[in-house]
């Protein structure tokens, strides 16, 4: 049977017209209204993130929005990656206890498991991710992992920096970790002596953060740049930050 996302029409196409519905959105009850309630959300401006985030804050029945969520989560194969990025998010926003433990085991899940083949790469005509979304899905799980712990369950999120096969993951998982912990030193020691050798060059480089300073964080990546050079070039560290050409 193939997925369920195929019942409920596409993703609008870029140059379609789409309004941002009216907040706070109703709670999805059901498998079916909790698709209706990704499509929705994905159309709320960005500027809107405190309305989001008081939206969820506000829902009643959090045990069973959480379950919803957390069954969603537990799809094999996810269906629409898009879709999925967004339950991600969403399961990251209602911050339930719970979800942890489904968002650690989707960290943990292979892409061959997780992806359609059809779904990997350029799929223009489908309206799916126009990008390969391997490691991408398990990032973001480890981030909203982290988010949700708030420090709570650094052992296993350091699992994730010392173990997970994919270095995308690996790293992912540093940052959300750093971010955690407000960037401490202490806590920048500490993953940089759990983190694989190869990996530690790419650990605590400078982030750019919603209301951060510009400049500053231009001067940092400067200076991590210059850092780089000094490193020996057997690590495979590059001597500057290329520009990547993209179609």
């Amino acid at each position: 049977m193939r997925r369920q996302a195929e019942a409920l029409p596409l993703p609008p196409r870029h140059g379609e017209t789409i309004q941002s519905p009216t907040l706070p959105l109703p709670p999805p009850r059901d498998d079916h209204s909790l698709l209706l309630f990704l499509d929705q959300l994905a159309t709320v401006p960005v500027g809107n993130r405190a309305q989001i985030y008081a939206m969820f804050d506000g829902f009643a029945e959090r045990d069973a929005l959480a379950r919803l969520f957390n069954h969603g989560l537990g799809q094999r194969p996810i269906g629409d990656v898009g879709r999925f990025m967004m339950l991600i998010s969403a399961s990251g926003a209602l911050a339930h206890e719970s979800t942890m433990e489904a968002l650690e085991k989707l960290v943990w899940t292979d892409d061959r498991e997780l992806l359609h083949p059809e779904d990997v790469g350029v799929q223009a005509e489908t309206g799916c991710c126009m990008f390969a979304p391997e490691g991408m899905i398990q990032s973001r799980a480890a981030e909203m992992f982290a988010w949700i712990a708030k420090g709570r369950a650094d052992d296993r999120l350091l699992r994730m920096v010392a173990e997970h096969p994919s270095v995308v993951v690996r790293l992912t998982a540093a940052d959300a970790f750093l971010y955690a912990h407000e960037d401490a030193e202490q806590a920048r020691e500490r993953v940089r002596g759990i983190a694989r050798e190869k990996d530690r060059p790419a650990i605590g480089v400078p982030r750019l953060t919603r209301h951060c300073d510009r400049a500053a964080f231009h001067r940092a990546v400067e200076a991590a740049t210059l850092a780089a050079d000094r490193l020996p070039k057997e690590r495979g560290i590059p001597s500057r930050a290329t520009r990547r050409e993209t179609c």
